[in-house]
């Protein structure tokens, strides 16, 4: 990987690739474009199995798309650095996470994600074809669901972007019980009435139960937390000057929630009754 083709290739035993969780989140990007964040874990027992403190690991990182008639589109390598106090538990294991932001056209798109640890010489590589959907300027819509482990916002006085913000992803979706399940995402689109505010409401409802959102004939306006049949509600409603809000939450879920766990958000622009909902899954642990 990364350098250029050699001469003649020596294959490479099992034993020195590892594997790597990943996750492709989509946002909306400039002048039609999507923007993805390409979320991915390195198991700390690959590239630090000594488990020394305060030490530095460096590792090479490609990232390689290819359009439907593998004319190259992107072409990305860098070395990237990971300390021991950048580790993150995941799945009862320990990994350094990090996410890099790609912008691109919609259309169909071969993926490949490659590492080679400096030190011992073991690689990773992910190959993955996708569909990059269109996200529209006239049209309400909320982004895909990025999971983390944990994230800071920024402290600006101005409107923030998602790059303003810092967090650790969390590719697995496995989280251990009492650990927050971090989420963020982004809404657009909100309509503006005469004043210039907008008014727009959330809800989500997480549990194992993956019936239809529609079921749910309470809405909430205030965050509220509801213990009833293994699951949680909540709901809030916002009113904003912005045309594109950018969310986060931390939620905690009842220690007796654990296995495969379904979110459904749902987002309403109450000022024109238009809305989005997204449906995805994540694991809780003992």
């Amino acid at each position: 990987m990364i350098k250029d083709l050699p001469d003649y290739y020596k294959l490479i035993p099992d034993s020195q690739f590892f594997d790597v969780p990943y996750d492709i989140v989509a946002f909306m990007g400039q002048n039609g474009k999507t923007e993805l964040e390409c979320c991915f874990s390195i198991p700390a027992d690959e590239i630090n199995p000594t488990g020394f403190e305060n030490e530095n690991f460096k590792v090479l990182q490609g990232i390689f798309l290819f359009d439907d008639f593998w004319n190259p589109v992107v072409k990305k390598k860098k070395e990237i650095s990971f300390r021991s106090d950048d580790l993150s538990k995941l799945n009862l294991k320990s990994y350094y996470s990090n996410h890099v932001p790609i912008e691109l056209n919609p259309g169909s798109y071969h993926f490949a994600l490659e590492f080679q640890d400096e030190k011992t010489g073991k690689r990773s590589r992910i190959f993955h074809d996708f569909q990059v959907d269109t996200f529209f300027y006239n049209q309400f819509q909320i982004s895909d669901i990025l999971f983390a482990n944990h994230l800071k916002p920024p402290h600006l006085n101005v409107l923030p972007s998602r790059s303003d913000f810092k967090f650790s992803p969390n590719p697995l979706r496995v989280y251990q019980i009492g650990q927050p399940v971090v989420i963020y995402y982004e809404i657009y689109n909100l309509t503006k009435n005469q004043a210039g505010e907008t008014h727009f409401r959330i809800e989500y409802r997480i549990g194992k139960d993956s019936q239809s959102f529609s079921s749910i004939k309470k809405l909430l306006t205030n965050l509220k937390l509801m213990k009833k049949s293994g699951e949680v509600t909540a709901g809030y409603e916002y009113v904003g000057n912005a045309s594109s809000e950018l969310q986060y939450q931390n939620i905690i879920l009842d220690p007796n929630m654990t296995g495969k766990i379904m979110i459904i958000l749902k987002a309403t622009d109450l000022l024109t009754g238009f809305g989005a909902e997204k449906k995805e899954t994540f694991s809780v642990i003992k």
